[in-house]
């Protein structure tokens, strides 16, 4: 079988040469689910050279065989073997593909009749797994000259940081990206609010607690309201439900069935031949409805999925992007996939839901919009207007806010940042800070996808505007530290404007900034003080040009 690389995969290749070529030999990959990354992984020993013999790690077995046939498709000629339980591979062929079980259990001996060297690439599919002891157990062991990560969620939801793993992302492409490409299927989602509140329900390792989650969204009411959601949103369509236990699983595919809906558990007990016949029966349409705990979440490609029911509340990015994941990949006569959030009542942190995978809030309701789509508006507003962004929650909201809010406040101040820095961030997102300099400069500090703290600076004098990175801190405090050292080295000239306890701060405005707020349609209220009419003033210029009479007037003066 021939495979035709697509355009990114193509790029994705030519990176990782370059990289390597760059004496990067720890890389990673990022792309979505259902991108094609072990086509990619496959075309490795086609673009590194003398790569070969080749270790591919995974920790399941649906995995290993795909990673096998993709390998063998690309190169027909290859001999690939298997390492995995009762599986024993010699040491002829080209390909190994092993379970990280197998060769990564602290007592296990297989991995001692390979010498460290004898593999010169190793990959590691799923490789948000890498930083676990098991996995590195196998990498500590071995001495390969390339290691590759390919992963759709670098996230953790503990501490390991991927670093500790590999030097780089090498190439990354979002799920925007590839849906507005036409290679991922598109996404509308629904918000279904129910009368169960789960604000007692502690949290563990970035997530909520499996037996208490269990305990308190388990009961007759709520999982009615899973059912109707199904018939309401996805009649008649496949569906896949995610439960957060056996029990609750149980107890959901017994509410299915009394409304007659074709219906089966998958649970990480099934028997694998009953697995395989569920599936099948699914595939083909016998089933409508599959609910699952935690089995389904990686190694699962089922294209003709229509829908995605998230019964079980969750913190995790890594969770809820293998869970999404399940159902963009495209299918003939497949229009989009339906995701539909069960949500819960609850004070504090709040669950994860679609429309927060594209920066948007927790409570937000797609009402059955197109996600991508509802996502460029409200990154127009956010631009626009960061201080009514945040408080949307529907499409008719991002109207609204252009109708009925003043769009030239800033954003509030978070007061927790005056304990880290003198100047006056905003917070745009969780762990994500924003600093505007001057009309054509600002700062970010954010967490990027390897978990690092970082801090970049982007020049909006140029188009498209370029981001460069400033520095990669140890932690929060470290960010704000050596940005302000960096901004009072480089910038003296701008401190005092954005200095949050500069004195002129609480002044009220000057006839000046009066007049030009007049010009530009802002009223100055009663409690407006200088400092707020400058952020007002500066945010209006970064997104409008600046008139010949302001350009006139300053032209002369020295701000570089």
């Amino acid at each position: 079988m021939t495979i035709t690389l697509r355009p990114y995969q193509q790029e994705a290749l030519q990176s990782v040469k370059d990289n390597f070529h760059k004496g990067i030999s720890k890389q990673l990959i990022v792309l979505p689910t259902g991108s094609g990354k072990t086509v990619i992984f496959s075309h490795i020993p086609q673009v590194i050279e003398d790569s070969l013999p080749m270790l591919v790690l995974a920790h399941r077995s649906e995995l290993l065989t795909q990673a096998a046939e993709k390998i063998l498709w690309s190169n027909p000629d290859f001999d690939i073997q298997t390492e995995k339980a009762e599986e024993v591979a010699d040491l002829n062929g080209e390909v190994i593909v092993a379970s990280v079980q197998t060769l990564g259990r602290s007592d296990s001996k297989r991995i001692l009749k390979f010498s460290k060297d004898y593999f010169k690439t190793i990959i590691v599919d799923e490789a948000h797994h890498a930083s676990a002891e098991s996995y590195r157990r196998i990498l500590d062991y071995f001495n390969p000259k390339f290691l590759l990560g390919v992963t759709a969620t670098p996230q953790r939801s503990d501490s390991t940081r991927l670093t500790d793993v590999f030097q780089e992302i090498t190439y990354y492409k979002n799920i925007q990206d590839l849906i507005k490409e036409g290679y991922l299927s598109r996404i509308i989602g629904y918000r279904v609010k129910t009368n169960t509140d789960i604000s007692e329900v502690e949290t563990s390792h970035g997530d909520y607690s499996p037996s208490q989650l269990e305990d308190k969204i388990d009961n007759p009411e709520r999982n009615a309201i899973v059912v109707k959601s199904y018939v309401q949103f996805a009649s008649n369509k496949k569906a896949v439900v995610f439960a957060s236990g056996v029990k609750h699983a149980e107890h959901l595919a017994a509410s299915f069935a009394q409304n007659k809906i074709p219906v089966r558990v998958v649970v990480g007990d099934t028997p694998d031949e009953q697995r395989k016949q569920i599936l099948l029966d699914f595939k083909n349409g016998d089933i409508k409805v599959i609910v699952n705990v935690g089995v389904l979440t990686e190694g699962f490609d089922e294209p003709s999925i229509d829908a995605i029911i998230i019964a079980r509340p969750t913190r995790s990015t890594l969770l809820y992007t293998q869970i999404v994941g399940r159902g963009t990949r495209i299918f003939e006569g497949k229009q989009h996939c339906i995701v539909i959030d069960i949500a819960d009542a609850t004070v504090g942190k709040k669950p994860l839901g679609l429309p927060t995978l594209l920066g948007m809030p927790p409570e937000f309701d797609l009402k059955g919009q197109d996600l991508i789509d509802v996502a460029d508006k409200y990154k127009e507003l956010e631009d626009y207007c960061l201080g009514q962004a945040i408080k949307v929650l529907s499409p008719e909201d991002i109207d609204l806010a252009y109708k009925q809010i003043d769009l030239f406040m800033p954003p509030p101040i978070n007061e927790v940042l005056y304990t880290y820095s003198r100047f006056i961030w905003a917070e745009v997102g969780e762990d994500d800070f924003h600093l505007s300099i001057t009309q054509d400069e600002s700062i970010r500090i954010y967490i990027d996808a390897l978990g690092r703290w970082t801090t970049s600076l982007r020049n909006r004098a140029v188009n498209p505007p370029v981001d460069s990175i400033l520095g990669h801190p140890e932690d929060m405090r470290e960010a704000f530290v050596r940005t302000d050292r960096w901004i009072v080295n480089n910038r003296s000239y701008h401190v005092n404007l954005i200095d949050a306890n500069a004195i002129w701060r609480s002044d009220a405005p000057t006839d000046k900034q009066k007049k030009m707020l007049k010009r530009i349609g802002v009223p100055v209220t009663i409690d407006m003080t200088k400092g707020i009419a400058s952020q007002i003033i500066s945010k209006y210029y970064e997104e409008n040009p600046k008139p010949a009479w302001l350009k006139n007037k300053t032209s002369s003066k020295k701000w570089n």
